[in-house]
């Protein structure tokens, strides 16, 4: 594989000199027609003049007519033919001409002597032009040759020696590091490649806590959901979760009826206590009755209660564990130091602090239901219906879909001429397949961009989350593998197991196919949901691959005629107050309230997509770093927010992004002059006292948002020193 690489790097080489040297030719080629032309200009009329000249000075010289001889006239070059006297053309009216006819050049002039006129014609010898311009453009075509050649071969083993071979060199070490042989690599020098090894290190780093951190929230999700609850293994899993985020413990509450259940685990010790809510004290007391997020440093920690204080809290942060439905408790994640958490940590734990606050809330339903089914048995199919709009209120775009699976899944089972008994189970069931979801976070099922491998890995365990949840509740019991294998496939690429054909139960494959055109056919934030037409042609297509021949064909009919009362008033157009602000955990930048840098593909999209004109312009908050040091971090971030509210004051833009930490990307109308920007600048920064970087992007950076978002990488990374 090695040999291949390299082989691959002198294939690459050669071609590079091919091209230097295919670009040289062309160079001389493209010099010896504009040279080749100049100088056959020059050559002709020179020659002319000289003619004239001559012509000029033999009128002066000779005295008659009878003088004038043919042989006078030859001694300028590049003369082919010479007419006295009788000429093959009529005599123009002007005594001296310069006539180009064709590929003739003539010269013709009148010569008056006092014995009488006389006309003559030269005509010049093109071809001999011709021929010594040639040979005088190749010679300098092939000097420049030669010059540029030599010039561009220079060039190119100055570029291997300089970047080249380091850039070998760190690509040699990565295979190291993916073969096992290195963990980090090698640091040497402080040339800019010493940099890029520094990053590529970061990099590696960052990856191994993320990848760590992924399969911490994975190992909870899968814990909890799984209806194991609040035990040994928990408390396990979030020592690991303590060691991972460098904090030093965790208070959990957790409301029992007429008490709160308090576990405190640190890394070595964990407690728990029940307590009446009206006898919390400190901190837990503050969370139970806010239920807000809040987070607190060493200089506002008035609210710990003395035994808090004996946990050596110098900085804590708190959730709020809430759902839709209600309040869950409260977790608070503390150190003994005063160091914060940065923004990742804090969505990494409010993410784990969901998950939680979902187990909790899932647990108290999962024994309601229970409850509900004991003693009405009449009332399971709304109850049911009440968890699964529990579920999908989570997100607006797949609201309604599993009562508009059931009712598909229903009909086919009806044309396929099931028996009332089974159809029921599969409406039941085609109720329920996605029941699962609800042990996945906010920040992986309403993610508006592609997921991650790792996080289509934790989607994929809704089905088994769903049997897990349910396969208690004996109603249930005959559909319940049909909730579990509704994403199998006939072909055996579906999931969690890979079963093949008729491994697969008949009503998971009649839920299957509802499920699919469902999904199909529904908008989704990220893109706009299929026809009917082309959603059956599909389905049609993967009839005996994907999806069972028999259902599908008893579907077809189903989809083409019947529509759910559901979908009939359904609006994806519309979103909720609380909606929005699902969408901004994605978008909004916590600090500012201006969007963050997720939502520059979904803008830059819409307003291509829309021709909406518009100009793009970056500003950065110089030296930032020396005000947070001179000031304080507070100062610092209030500068930022007031940047953030003057930027919309003066510009009333399309929108602002925080694109990092001290920079902003703003879309503003494309009409106003960079003049104006930059005068608009100029008082901004007068009015916050601070020095402000101006970028404004060219428009053909913003042809496409891979060129755009290079551009501002470059940016960032780099820097831009035009000042406002």
């Amino acid at each position: 594989m090695k040999k291949q690489l390299e082989q691959i790097e002198i294939t690459k080489y050669r071609i590079l000199l091919i091209v230097s040297l295919a670009i040289s030719i062309m160079i001389s080629m493209l010099s010896f027609i504009l040279v080749k032309k100049s100088i056959k200009y020059f050559m002709e009329n020179r020659i002319i003049h000289l003619v004239e000249a001559d012509f000029e000075s033999k009128a002066l010289i000779l005295k008659s007519k009878k003088d004038l001889r043919p042989e006078i006239l030859r001694e300028i070059p590049c003369i082919k033919k010479i007419f006295v006297g009788k000429l093959p053309f009529k005599p123009p009216s002007v005594q001296m001409k310069v006539i180009k006819k064709g590929a003739q050049i003539i010269i013709y002039k009148k010569f008056i002597f006092p014995d009488g006129a006389v006309p003559v014609a030269v005509e010049l010898d093109r071809e001999k032009i011709e021929n010594e311009t040639s040979v005088l453009a190749a010679r300098i075509s092939m000097a420049e040759f030669i010059t540029v050649l030599l010039f561009q071969v220079a060039l190119l083993l100055t570029i291997r020696g300089l970047y080249l071979k380091p850039l070998r060199q760190i690509k040699n070490d990565i295979e190291k590091i993916s073969s096992g042989k290195l963990s980090v690599l090698p640091l040497s020098g402080t040339d800019e490649f010493s940099g890029i090894r520094r990053k590529i290190n970061e990099m590696i780093e960052n990856i191994k806590d993320k990848i760590q951190k992924e399969d911490i929230m994975y190992q909870f999700i899968h814990l909890l959901t799984a209806g194991k609850g609040f035990n040994g293994e928990f408390v396990e899993l979030m020592r690991k979760l303590i060691k991972a985020n460098e904090i030093d413990g965790v208070i959990i509450g957790l409301p029992k009826r007429k008490f709160i259940e308090t576990k405190i685990i640190t890394k070595n010790d964990k407690k728990t206590k029940k307590v009446i809510p009206d006898q919390l004290e400190g901190i837990e007391s503050y969370m139970n009755t806010v239920k807000k997020e809040i987070e607190l440093t060493h200089s506002k920690l008035n609210y710990l209660s003395e035994s808090e204080r004996q946990l050596g809290i110098k900085y804590l942060i708190g959730f709020p564990l809430s759902t839709f439905a209600k309040n869950n408790g409260y977790i608070i994640f503390f150190r003994k130091d005063t160091t914060p958490l940065n923004e990742d940590e804090k969505v990494y734990l409010k993410n784990i602090a969901k998950s939680i606050a979902v187990a909790a809330e899932l647990k108290e339903l999962i024994e309601s239901l229970e409850e509900k089914i004991k003693e009405e048995k009449e009332l399971l199919e709304s109850t049911i219906k009440s968890m699964v709009r529990g579920i999908e209120i989570r997100d607006s775009y797949t609201r309604g879909h599993s009562e508009r699976v059931a009712f598909y899944s229903k009909e086919i089972a009806k044309n396929m001429g099931l028996n009332e008994k089974l159809i029921e189970e599969i409406y039941m069931a085609a109720l329920l397949h996605d029941i699962g979801k609800i042990g996945i976070p906010d920040s992986i099922l309403l993610k508006p961009g592609k997921l991650t491998n790792k996080e289509f890995e934790i989607i994929k365990l809704h089905p088994v989350l769903s049997y897990e949840l349910l396969k208690d509740i004996k109603p249930l019991k005959p559909v319940i593998d049909s909730i579990k294998y509704h994403h199998e496939r006939i072909d055996g690429s579906g999931y969690p197991e890979g079963l093949k054909g008729r491994e697969i139960p008949l009503a998971a494959r009649i839920i299957a196919v509802a499920d699919s055109f469902d999904a199909m056919i529904s908008d989704r934030i990220y893109r706009k949901g299929m026809p009917k037409e082309m959603a059956i042609k599909e389905l049609i297509n993967l009839a005996g691959k994907k999806y069972d021949s028999d259902v599908v064909h008893a579907a077809i009919p189903i989809f083409k005629e019947e529509t759910p009362i559901i979908m009939k008033s359904q609006d994806f157009k519309s979103l909720s107050e609380i909606e929005r602000r699902r969408l901004d955990y994605f978008f909004r930048d916590s600090l500012t309230d201006a969007f963050n840098r997720n939502y520059l593909f979904f803008l830059f999209n819409n307003l291509k997509e829309s021709n909406t004109p518009f100009k793009i312009i970056t500003v950065d908050v110089l030296k930032l770093r020396e005000l947070n040091l001179e000031k304080g971090w507070d100062y610092g971030d209030t500068i930022l927010k007031r940047l953030k509210e003057l930027l919309e004051k003066t510009f009333n833009p399309i929108a602002i992004i925080r694109y990092s930490g001290d920079n902003f990307v703003v879309f503003i109308d494309k009409s106003l002059k960079d003049a104006d920007i930059k005068a608009r600048m100029r008082k901004l920064e007068e009015e916050l006292g601070i020095i402000l970087s101006l970028h404004i992007i060219d428009e053909k950076d913003t042809e496409d948002i891979d060129r755009l978002t290079m551009t501002l990488t470059k940016i960032e990374t780099k820097g831009y020193s035009e000042k406002t």
